[in-house]
């Protein structure tokens, strides 16, 4: 993606604005970019100060970056799902999650390990066959992700 394709989006959603981004054009602009919301942290880094409009050439330019900062973390995501597919099956078993979970957590009883095993599986499981594929870990590590956004956001406010 070049600094073009930002701009040429925020001329095909913003017509009209000037110059100018607000945020409500650029929560759309970011959902065409990224495919998905932008989260609080996102909106802060687009409109930094909590500003209610940033001007477009700023904007594009940092839209941009996230969306690079954006393709590393996936690519740093594909790694970890590599490195837990052990036997290169393109998704990820019981047992593989079950050394993850043992080797994050070496202080865990087995108990805990298989119980943490289970729930891992349940919440990233999206067909229910017991495996986690690829698309699978991905939701999961969203997931997660935004877990530990809200908690950071929450903390934060209080």
């Amino acid at each position: 993606m070049e600094l073009s394709d930002v701009h040429h989006v925020i001329k095909r959603l913003c017509s009209g604005s000037r110059g100018v981004v607000d945020r409500e054009h650029g929560r759309l602009v970011w959902l065409a970019l990224s495919g998905c919301p932008p989260t609080e942290s996102e909106l802060s880094t687009l409109f930094p100060g909590n500003a209610a409009s940033s001007p477009e050439e700023d904007f594009a330019a940092r839209a941009l970056a996230m969306m690079k900062d954006e393709k590393r973390e996936e690519s740093l995501v594909r790694s970890m799902f590599l490195a837990l597919d052990t036997r290169g099956a393109g998704f990820l078993t019981v047992k593989e999650l079950h050394a993850c979970a043992a080797q994050i957590c070496p202080s865990f009883t087995p108990a805990t390990i298989q119980e943490m095993t289970r729930r891992m599986l349940a919440q990233a499981d999206g067909d229910g066959d017991g495996r986690v594929t690829w698309r699978d870990f991905q939701t999961l590590y969203s997931q997660l992700k935004q877990h530990q956004e809200q908690r950071r956001h929450s903390s934060a406010s209080s």
